[in-house]
């Protein structure tokens, strides 16, 4: 309650906290909008996003803005008693996670670009701000899409207001292996991979993100000599048709994630491993000293050409020095319990070093990223934190009170009140897998069909079927 106080008052004296606090509400108010938007014309019903945009269609729900105020202090000053503290979102599944930690991602990106002006020593209009990381292949396309729709909702307001958010566009990268996208561009360019590795790559965003437009190959302009993707969409009314200039803020070639370092990258936890092999990866924490005007954003100790010369297609261009970019300051790791066994003990290794290529020096203090950890269901909340992070300090949101079924943000309700899920063991001794899930599949679908023919179930059974 106090962290949640001190968030508030931050509200009321801070002018950044407070305009960054407006931004967040803006994007995720936009970013519901953008959805229904898109459901609705991509099925091909004509409307525009005016018309949801004058809706009252989204409120937080009260553990979200709870957990949002309860880390806005820690978020916005890195020297934060709570700083280094992790704090876990604990919530059952599909009660909104997604949401609270999207807020707080939305926050931390409009409160760095608000007070870019007052740094000095590095460069905060751009750069990656956040790292969104999921275990392995967990990522479901509902929760990068929502993602990308909040992106999408932050560029839109960032452009109209540049001198506020700066003039760095707002953006996401998916990084997550080679087996999904391209790890560099001699993959598309090679004669006998490169169709198979452009087809894996073309299958990424298969919709517009922004009205719901299917994209196929041909909006997939790949160029090979400059290192980018740009995706446009078909459909001449949505902003991010070619012929009016921008493209869909998502980049999904490895290579092209390290130049144009995206604000927000989304990750699998394995994809860290290449830390050590590949000097590009500093990019991604903010180590650069050079531009080049063709290429992008060249690391520490990476060797590139001071400039290239023109040829038929390209203009001659220069590589310029630059300020290093202020190092990612916000980290969400999903689906927490998951992290155990072998990749648990790979993954608390490497974190050791995320954690200090992400921590800066001043006036003789070690300051680090903040941590966000989510699960819908973990114990030993502690043990673990401690041995991925290596910090004692953590805070479980929301705390479990006195009362199991009853912590004020959640309330259990009797299944006698409003029937929910029943879980159940089937135990097939003598038969495969195949046979077992065939069978179970075939009752339960049979079973459901019956049960909506009847006056009693039918109200009850669709959510299911």
């Amino acid at each position: 309650s106090n962290r949640i106080a001190q968030g508030i008052h931050l509200l009321e004296t801070d002018e950044d906290v407070f305009s960054a606090f407006c931004f967040m509400n803006q994007s995720m108010y936009l970013q519901r909008s953008i959805s229904q938007f898109a459901n609705k014309f991509g099925k091909g019903i004509e409307c525009s996003l005016g018309d949801f945009n004058k809706e009252d269609h989204s409120t937080w729900r009260p553990f979200q803005i709870a957990f949002i105020l309860l880390n806005i202090a820690s978020c916005a000053n890195a020297g934060d008693e709570y700083r280094d503290n992790v704090d876990l979102l604990y919530f059952p599944t599909g009660g909104g996670k997604t949401e609270a930690y999207l807020g707080l991602i939305a926050f931390v990106i409009g409160f760095r670009r608000l007070t870019a002006s007052n740094e000095t020593e590095y460069e905060k209009d751009g750069g990656v701000t956040v790292f969104l990381r999921y275990t392995l292949r967990l990522l479901t396309t509902q929760q990068r899409d929502r993602l990308t729709k909040m992106i999408c909702a932050a560029e839109m307001i960032r452009a109209k207001n540049p001198s506020l958010y700066g003039n760095q566009r707002i953006s996401i990268g998916f990084w997550v292996g080679s087996g999904v996208t391209p790890n560099n561009f001699k993959e598309l360019d090679d004669a006998e991979k490169g169709p198979q590795a452009i087809n894996k790559l073309t299958k990424q965003v298969i919709v517009c993100p922004m009205c719901g437009t299917p994209i196929k190959k041909e909006n997939y302009d790949i160029d090979t000599n400059k290192c980018e993707v740009k995706i446009h969409c078909p459909d001449s009314k949505c902003q991010f048709y070619k012929f009016k200039g921008a493209s869909i803020p998502v980049y999904l070639v490895d290579e092209e994630i390290y130049r144009k370092c995206p604000t927000v990258i989304i990750s699998t936890v394995d994809k860290f491993a290449r830390l050590p092999w590949d000097e590009k990866m500093g990019l991604l924490f903010g180590k650069t000293d050079r531009y080049c005007e063709r290429h992008g954003y060249i690391a520490v100790g990476e060797d590139h050409a001071n400039r290239h010369n023109k040829s038929k297609t390209l203009l001659a261009s220069q590589t310029v020095g630059t300020k290093p970019f202020y190092p990612p300051e916000l980290i969400v790791q999903d689906e927490l319990h998951l992290i155990t066994g072998p990749l648990g003990t790979i993954y608390g290794a490497y974190e050791t070093v995320v954690e200090d290529m992400c921590a800066i020096y001043k006036g003789g203090k070690r300051l680090l990223p903040k941590y966000i950890v989510s699960t819908a269901t973990i114990k030993n909340a502690d043990a673990q934190i401690r041995c991925l992070y290596g910090r004692d300090n953590f805070s479980q949101f929301p705390p479990s009170g006195f009362d199991i079924s009853d912590s004020y943000f959640i309330k259990e309700i009797p299944l006698r009140d409003k029937p929910f899920r029943k879980y159940c063991g089937i135990c097939t001794t003598g038969k495969s897998m195949k046979t077992t899930i065939l069978r179970v599949y075939a009752v339960l679908l049979q079973q459901t069909l019956e049960l909506s023919k009847t006056d009693e179930y039918k109200d009850y059974v669709d959510p299911y079927y």
